[in-house]
């Protein structure tokens, strides 16, 4: 049933324990002043919340919340910084995708639990360490960067799969190959992108922004996009400037867009099972 583990009318004051709820950990029409707290509530339904407020609510130190914050209302507020857990990593909770990331070794899968917000997450593709990033169909508001550790030749992978991208501002591309860093070439490898939504907005459409982009100096090694999408406020689902080794792409849509696929110095690539409705090219080589 859907039920929260707490149901406030009136004046709640928490100051220590753990809550888990199937609907809510916590929902909230009064006042509710919490701390040293862990309230969770990852249910597959979308429309469940860790916290639902439709009053006020002050969060005091050491919050931790596992699951989205709700707010009922526009005029539904807290104060404080409570910690916003949204990814998982062999069963531990962060905080960051950055600090998930930082932590996995060879095999492991790094999953968000609920939508998460951060500027830029560097993943550095280390030797023989195979790493998953599954989104479990949730949104990521931000950018993703990989770099290649200057190591083309390097047969570890780097899949990143159903997560639902919202780009935020100018900076551009969701996922992005780096160009160097600290003097070392990138050459991102064995990089597969799939079942990927890609939203993007008024900004990004003026912008040139696409989904995915391989910029000049950021050459890849190996580079998969499979099943996925590119709403109408994306400027294009790829731009690759150099893609050495396999470019494939196979049953993905980018309807509205400006262009589709742009392919610069790239001479293997196969495009299959793929919709573009583009407003001038769909698929620029």
């Amino acid at each position: 049933d859907k039920r929260a583990v707490i149901y406030n009318y009136g004046m709640l004051y928490i100051t220590g324990g753990k809550f888990y709820g199937k609907y809510s950990g916590i929902t909230n029409y009064g006042m509710a002043d919490i701390k040293n707290t862990y309230i969770e509530c990852l249910g597959a339904d979308n429309d469940v919340a860790a916290i639902v407020n439709d009053f006020d609510i002050t969060f005091g130190e050491n919050v931790y919340i596992a699951g989205e914050y709700r707010a009922v209302t526009g005029t539904a507020a807290y104060t404080g910084t409570p910690i916003f857990l949204y990814a998982e990593l062999n069963g531990k909770k962060y905080s960051s995708l950055q600090d998930a990331i930082d932590n996995a070794i060879d095999g492991d899968v790094v999953t968000l639990i609920a939508n998460g917000t951060e500027d830029e997450v560097l993943i550095t593709q280390k030797a023989d360490v195979d790493v998953t990033i599954n989104g479990n169909n949730k949104t990521f508001t931000g950018h993703i960067t990989i770099f290649g550790s200057g190591r083309h030749t390097g047969a570890e992978t780097l899949t990143i799969q159903n997560v639902v991208f919202q780009a935020v501002d100018e900076k551009g591309e969701c996922i992005a190959s780096a160009t160097n860093i600290n003097g070392v070439n990138s050459y991102a490898h064995n990089v597969t992108v799939e079942g990927c939504t890609f939203k993007g907005n008024d900004t990004y459409s003026a912008n040139h922004t696409f989904a995915i982009r391989f910029p000049s100096g950021g050459v890849g090694y190996d580079l998969t996009v499979t099943d996925c999408t590119a709403d109408e406020k994306m400027f294009g689902l790829l731009w690759v400037t150099q893609v050495v080794g396999d470019l494939i792409v196979d049953n993905c849509t980018a309807e509205g867009v400006k262009e589709g696929i742009v392919l610069t110095s790239t001479t293997k690539a196969t495009i299959t099972n793929t919709k573009i409705d583009a407003s001038t090219v769909a698929i620029r080589a």
